[in-house]
């Protein structure tokens, strides 16, 4: 079986899989949907917004027969993936050398992941 690399594309017989190669992290499905929500979506979308797109996402893994996990299990999980956006913001601002508007993008994602990270104390999230 072949495998053949094409920028974040990888194909194999009749298979195909897109890669993130810039922020590959082993986790959490919902990082994903932290990330998005944490980094780009706009100052005005409210938390019911957000509890939409959670119950959206749990809806969506139980109709491709993946059982969500429980809700409370799910808001700790969306939780941590909130504080491993920080992490990624200060990871992109330190390695990616960004001019004009790369800069105004790190600015837009620091001021929003800043704004949108859980409020300490943040134990009870390793529990």
């Amino acid at each position: 079986m072949a495998t053949i690399a094409w920028t974040n594309l990888l194909f194999a017989d009749e298979r195909i899989w897109a890669i993130d190669w810039q922020t590959v992290a082993r986790g959490s499905g919902i990082f994903d949907l932290a990330y998005f929500i944490v980094g780009s979506t706009r100052e005005d979308v409210d938390a019911a917004a957000k509890r939409r797109l959670l119950a959206c996402y749990a809806d969506t893994l139980a109709e491709a027969g993946v059982e969500p996990p429980p809700p409370v299990e799910l808001q700790r999980d969306y939780g941590l993936a909130k504080l491993f956006s920080l992490f990624m913001a200060v990871a992109g601002s330190d390695f990616i050398d960004l001019e004009g508007r790369g800069n105004l993008l790190l600015e837009r994602m620091w001021s929003r992941t800043l704004a949108r990270i859980p409020e300490p104390p943040w134990d009870p999230l390793l529990a």
